[in-house]
C-alpha cells in the first residue's frame, strides 16, 4: 500500500471519526444560528450538514467493517460494504435535495425576515473553511487507504465549500435587500445536491457490480507483468472490482519447455509484482505454454 498522504493518518477509521466530530459541530453552530436568523439559504445548508452528519456516520461503520480480516465466510474481505454504505448515502442525499429544492420554491414566492445576519455570515465563513480543510484532509485519507467511503466524504466536503458560499451570498442579497436571492440560492443549493446524489450513487454501484478498473491501470499491470523474467507474453487480462479493491486473472504466455517449478516461480513473481500494485488485491496467474 502506498505510504502517499498525511504521515499522521494512522487507520481509516481516525479520519472517519473525525468527519463525524467536524460535521456534528458544524450542524450544531448552523442549527442555533438559523434559529436565531430564519435564513432559509442558512436553514438548506444546515439541513446539508445534517445529511452530512447521517453520511459520517454511515461511513465510519463501513469503513470499519470493511477492513475487517477476511475470514471462512468472507474470503474476499467485507470490502463491499463501503460502496453500498454510499449507495444508501446518495438515495438519502438526493431526497434531502428535494426538500431543499422545494423551501427555495417556496421563498422565492413567499420572503422571509432574515435576523442577526453578521451571525449568519460568521457562520458561513467558518463553514468554508471548515470544509476547506476537511476536502484536502480526506482526499489524502482517501489516496492512502484506497477509501471510496472516504473520497465520497471528500467530495462531498468540496462540494459544501461551494454550497454555503452560494448561501453566503444569498444572505448578502437579503443584507442588500434582494429578497428573493436566497430562495434563488436554496434551489442552487439543491441542485449541488442532486448532482452529489447521483455521482456517489453513479460511482459506488460501478464499484458492487464489478465493473472494470480503467485502461491506464491495465497497461500499469501489462507493464508490470513483462518486467518478470521468463514471460514472454499476455494471453489475456481480466479485471474487476471487488468492492473497493482489484482481482484481475491474468494468463501469461512462457517457454512449453521450462521445468514446471520454474514455471510456477515465474507465476508466483508475476503475482507478487501485481498485487504490489496500490489497486489490486488479489491476482490469479493463469500460466501458457508458447
Amino acid at each position: 500500500m502506498s505510504g502517499r498522504g498525511n504521515p499522521r493518518l494512522k487507520h481509516p477509521e481516525s479520519a472517519s471519526r473525525l468527519g463525524i466530530i467536524l460535521n456534528t459541530l458544524l450542524f450544531l453552530g448552523k442549527l442555533a444560528v438559523s434559529v436565531l436568523s430564519g435564513s432559509i439559504a442558512l436553514i438548506s445548508d444546515t439541513l446539508n450538514s445534517f445529511s452530512d452528519i447521517l453520511a459520517s456516520v454511515g461511513i465510519h461503520i463501513a469503513v470499519r467493517i470493511g477492513n475487517k480480516q477476511a475470514d471462512a465466510d468472507h474470503p474476499f474481505g467485507h470490502g463491499r460494504v463501503e460502496p453500498l454504505s454510499g449507495i444508501v448515502v446518495a438515495i438519502f442525499t438526493g431526497i434531502l435535495g428535494f426538500e431543499v429544492f422545494r423551501s427555495g420554491i417556496m421563498a422565492v414566492i413567499n420572503h422571509r425576515e432574515v435576523k442577526h445576519i453578521p451571525w449568519v455570515v460568521g457562520i458561513l465563513l467558518v463553514t468554508v473553511a471548515v470544509k476547506l480543510f476537511m476536502a484536502f484532509y480526506f482526499f489524502a485519507a482517501a489516496r492512502r487507504f484506497r477509501s471510496p467511503g472516504l473520497k465520497a466524504t471528500a467530495v462531498d466536503s468540496r462540494n459544501d465549500v461551494l454550497i454555503s458560499s452560494i448561501a453566503l451570498i444569498g444572505v448578502l442579497g437579503t443584507w442588500m435587500e434582494v429578497l428573493w436571492l436566497e430562495g434563488v440560492a436554496a434551489i442552487i443549493i439543491s441542485g449541488f445536491i442532486f448532482y452529489s446524489a447521483f455521482t456517489l450513487g453513479r460511482e459506488n454501484v460501478d464499484f458492487l457490480v464489478g465493473k472494470a478498473p480503467s485502461e491506464e491501470m491495465i497497461r500499469d499491470i501489462s507493464a508490470k507483468v513483462m518486467k518478470v523474467e521468463g514471460v514472454r507474453g499476455i494471453n489475456e487480462i481480466l479485471a474487476h472490482y471487488v468492492g473497493n479493491a482489484v482481482h484481475i486473472e491474468i494468463h501469461v504466455a512462457l517457454d512449453g519447455k521450462l521445468r514446471f517449478s520454474r514455471a510456477h516461480d515465474i507465476g508466483t513473481e508475476v503475482q507478487q509484482a501485481v498485487e504490489n500494485l496500490e489497486d489490486v488485491s488479489r491476482a490469479f496467474i493463469h500460466v501458457d505454454p508458447v
